[in-house]
């Protein structure tokens, strides 16, 4: 997954992928992104892991 230091002006410039959803991580805040989808579509996420559930993070949608 491509990591960046998410910026009002990286975000604004990042492209929207050909075919598939695309999460783009920051570099400083651990766990932060920002999913773009194939129509444009801007949402940023966090993702984190339940306690008690080492295996699988899950991803909560913050908004747009």
């Amino acid at each position: 997954m491509p990591t960046c230091k998410l910026t009002k002006r990286i975000i604004d410039t990042l492209p929207a992928p050909a075919n598939r959803d695309e999460i783009w991580w920051d570099e400083d805040l651990k766990g932060f992104g920002l999913k773009i989808t194939p129509a444009g579509r801007k949402v940023f996420l966090v993702q984190y892991r339940p306690a008690g559930d080492r295996r699988n993070p899950r991803k909560y949608t913050i908004g747009e």
